[in-house]
Order: C-alpha cells, then sequence, then structure tokens
C-alpha cells in the first residue's frame, strides 16, 4: 500500500517537473523497463506474495534477479548468478584466446590476457572469497 503510494507520488513529480524522454507522453519511470523485487531470506520468499505495483497503470514486472550497474542482484542476495555470468565472461574470453593463438606471438597473446582475462580473473579471486562451497566448487572447464 505505502510502497504503491510512494511510485504515484513519484510519477506525479515527474509529470509536474516536466521530466519526459524525447516524446512528449513517455514518463522518466519508463513501466516496460521498471523492475521489482522483493528481497528476503529464501525461507521468507516462500511465504511472500508477489507485490502489484504500477505505473500509470501498467504493472511492473516482478523480477528474481536483475543485473544493476553491472552486477546481478538476486531476490535472496546470493551471488550465484554473478557467478554464472563471470564464469561465462570469462570462458569466451578464452575461447577467443585459444582461437587466435596460431595466428599470435607469445608477447600478444600474453598482453590479450593481461588486458581480458587477468583483471576477470582477480575478481573472481575476490568474489569466491565470500561465495558458498556450491558455487566454488563449480567445474571450471580450462
Amino acid at each position: 500500500m505505502y510502497l504503491q503510494e510512494s511510485v504515484d507520488k513519484v510519477s506525479q513529480w515527474c509529470k509536474n517537473n516536466n521530466m519526459m524522454y524525447q516524446d512528449l507522453y513517455t514518463l522518466c519511470i519508463n513501466p516496460d523497463t521498471s523492475k521489482c523485487m522483493v528481497i528476503n531470506s529464501k525461507s521468507q520468499l516462500k511465504k511472500i506474495t508477489p507485490l502489484t505495483l504500477q505505473i500509470d497503470n501498467i504493472i511492473i514486472e516482478n523480477v528474481n534477479c536483475q543485473k544493476i550497474l553491472g552486477v546481478y542482484v538476486q531476490n535472496n542476495l546470493k551471488l550465484e548468478a554473478q557467478y554464472i555470468h563471470s564464469y561465462k565472461q570469462l570462458n569466451m574470453k578464452y575461447y577467443l584466446l585459444r582461437r587466435l593463438t596460431p595466428y599470435l606471438t607469445f608477447e600478444t597473446k600474453k598482453l590479450f590476457y593481461n588486458s581480458y582475462m587477468l583483471s576477470q580473473i582477480d575478481y573472481w579471486c575476490v568474489a569466491w572469497a565470500n561465495g558458498s562451497s556450491s558455487s566454488i566448487n563449480k567445474e571450471v572447464k580450462f
């Protein structure tokens, strides 16, 4: 109830302050791209009914996971989605390096590795330090 009232107030504020996109009929809060997520523990999420928030009578989609500023946030605040995304990114870079290996010198391969892969590996080390054992024990295909 209070959350819907707050969304309505923000939407009304946007209208009052002419916060429009290029066409004059689209509000700054786009209901098509807006998402709604309830964040709680796994056991509590089973008990909670999904929210039905609306912007200009358009229902906002409920999601369990959303990418925000490059980080995947899940409704239970676990990092599995982020691990999977990072794992796929690193595998794609490794595959590209393998495909390019016959055409590159050792120095160029080293530059590619240091530029594109090492930062991802360093990120993984920090992220996995706080991960669950099931995520850490995931089979890495190198």
